[in-house]
């Protein structure tokens, strides 16, 4: 099963180049990994249109995760700095013991980067996925995260973020699959 999960990733990033993706980001502790591209799509009236996809892979909970979403996103009002995004996100999870889930839910997330403070920035998300929308050997997925970004150069940014991944196993208790911190870089072409 990993083999899939690492093949779809693979295929994903390389359909992702090819479209000339926006954002490649990696980041990483010493038991985990995550990598990330995402693509903005030429603008709407309103905020622009994105799509993308993940993997990670945490060795301390033998767990490997791929997703995919899509949304929109757009800067609320005359505060500057500040934009939301609203989506819709597929995760496919393979978890130790033989046991498999497939969540679809809805995101948010938020990106708050004032002029004032000359490149920092902090970003936020959550993803909900109920059981209705659960398949596989899980009741819910819920995902939640908060980082610090600096601006470096203009198409590169130094991430340090806190990510917390919890999925409900049928008959089990909830079983975590990711709350660690990471340093990355996120890279825009």
């Amino acid at each position: 099963m990993k083999m899939r999960f690492f093949l779809l990733g693979v295929v994903l990033f390389a359909l992702a180049s090819t479209a000339g993706a926006a954002s490649v980001a990696i980041e990483l502790n010493d038991h985990s990994v995550q990598a990330g591209l995402r693509q903005t799509l030429p603008a709407q009236g309103y905020g622009d249109s994105l799509m993308g996809a993940r993997l990670l892979y945490n060795e301390d909970r033998d767990a490997l995760l791929g997703g995919i979403y899509a949304g929109v996103s757009g800067s609320p009002g005359n505060v500057g700095g500040l934009t939301f995004g609203v989506l819709l996100a597929l995760n496919a999870v393979d978890l130790p013991h033989g046991n498999e889930l497939v969540a679809a839910g809805i995101g948010l997330e938020a990106r708050y980067l004032p002029p004032q403070l000359m490149g920092v920035g902090i970003d936020s998300h959550v993803t909900y996925g109920p059981d209705i929308f659960t398949f596989g050997d899980a009741d819910d997925y819920l995902e939640a995260g908060v980082g610090l970004g600096y601006q470096v150069l203009p198409n590169a940014r130094l991430t340090l973020g806190y990510q917390y991944i919890s999925v409900g196993i049928e008959k089990h208790r909830d079983y975590r699959l990711d709350g660690t911190l990471r340093v990355g870089v996120a890279l825009d072409f």
